[in-house]
């Protein structure tokens, strides 16, 4: 029943489990994510609650929540020990038996041998399931999901750690939603990821883009330097939600063509890694106010080390000179953080490195160290291809603490090495 199309029902609530979430421990980002998820997806959330780890809390909340909405979604509570009473809170809301359930066991077997290890006993503890539910796979971590009907809802329970909940939600959560359009309708989603592009910036050039349409429902969410524009169309059948939804997808590639870098792959780093590894180029960063972030977010990439083998952090003058080339006399005369020694620092990489790619990076992440010449949050970046400098770039961000400056850096060199390898084409 509740796994069938909807004719009317988009109503949902959302629940955080943990009384480490009540005590403050950790913030429910969670929940956060699954609303604007379900907005993307033309819902309505009616309800965003914390619950504690009791079992007749949990209980009374999750039956009252069945009766009143259509959809229920929980995060928390699915580990292996006793106070993770998700599982049973849902059994009991339902009024059916908890089971050992062999294929939930299997999903926690398979992700211990990944590093051919055993789980403990109280794993098994995490297959347990309702009767009726459906075990939901968890690349992630060792907690499968659960699915099931919940009074007239549909029940989503999913594994607490955010970086569990993320990979759940587009694997188990969104299919189903795009199944279980609200209005009987279908639903497509299509989407945009920019770089190097503020969201009041993007505000400013999407005009019209952004008006609220019938039919379309566009939503941008701004993290660490980038954007993720989320573009849902209802129509009666998935041909028309389709080609509605990328009617207007390509009106954004168009009006924002040089900042877009993916339309299906959220990692600016992933994307920026299988381009170099695909065209076998050589790369290189030196990077002095972000000190590793670029190479960290580059080694996240399978395979990188077929075209990245060595990195520069060169934090002073001296380094900078010793290990890169620059001459004092341009530090002396432009100041480290310039934009000369930015192209020195770039050329050098790459001739040190032997690569064919080279971005460099010299900045004044704060909060101390600025002057009214040269004030915190000024960035130079250069780029450089076979010998020869692409471009050179001085930026000023905005003064929003240390943290955010080196984030934001480090994601505008990882683009302007995007951009240089795409010129190649």
């Amino acid at each position: 029943m509740a796994d069938a199309r909807f004719s009317q029902g988009s109503r949902a609530i959302i629940f955080g489990i943990g009384d480490e979430l009540l005590r403050g421990d950790y913030p429910d980002l969670n929940s956060s994510l699954l609303a604007r998820t379900l907005l993307h997806q033309g819902w309505t959330v009616e309800e965003i609650r914390v619950l504690p780890d009791d079992l007749p809390s949990l209980a009374d909340a999750l039956r009252a929540a069945g009766e009143r909405v259509d959809l229920v979604l929980t995060t928390g509570g699915l580990g292996p020990t006793d106070d993770d009473l998700t599982r049973h809170a849902a059994a009991r809301a339902a009024g059916v038996e908890l089971n050992f359930e062999a294929g939930a066991w299997q999903m926690v077997l398979d992700w211990y041998g990944r590093s051919d290890r055993t789980p403990p006993e109280s794993n098994k503890r995490q297959a347990l399931v309702p009767a009726g539910a459906t075990p939901l796979n968890n690349t992630h971590g060792t907690a499968p999901g659960l699915r099931m009907a919940l009074g007239k809802a549909t029940l989503f329970c999913l594994p607490g750690p955010p970086r569990e909940v993320g990979p759940m939600i587009d694997g188990a959560l969104m299919p189903w939603l795009e199944a279980h359009a609200p209005g009987g309708q279908v639903l497509h989603t299509s989407r945009v990821f920019l770089a190097s592009l503020s969201e009041s910036q993007f505000a400013d050039e999407a005009g019209s883009l952004l008006e609220r349409h019938a039919n379309a429902l566009v939503g941008v969410t701004a993290q660490a330097g980038r954007l993720a524009v989320t573009i849902t169309a209802r129509a009666a059948d998935a041909q028309g939600a389709r080609e509605l939804a990328e009617g207007l997808q390509a009106q954004f590639l168009e009006r924002f063509d040089r900042h877009v870098y993916s339309t299906t792959q959220p990692s600016l780093e992933q994307v920026l890694g299988q381009e170099l590894i695909e065209r076998n180029m050589t790369v290189t960063v030196a990077e002095s106010c972000t000190l590793g972030l670029v190479a960290s977010a580059l080694g996240a990439v399978s395979g990188i080390s077929s075209v990245l083998s060595e990195t520069f952090c060169t934090y002073s003058n001296q380094v900078k000179a010793h290990r890169l080339g620059v001459d004092p006399r341009v530090l002396e005369q432009h100041g480290a953080v310039s934009e000369p020694v930015a192209e020195a620092m770039a050329l050098g990489a790459a001739r040190e490195a032997g690569a064919r790619l080279a971005v460099a990076i010299t900045g004044l992440a704060g909060p101390d160290g600025g002057s009214p010449t040269k004030p915190v949050g000024l960035v130079c970046f250069a780029c450089a291809l076979d010998g020869r400098v692409l471009s050179i770039e001085s930026k000023r961000f905005a003064p929003a603490g240390r943290n955010a400056i080196r984030t934001w850096t480090a994601s505008r060199a990882l683009h302007l090495l995007l951009l240089a390898v795409r010129a190649t084409s």
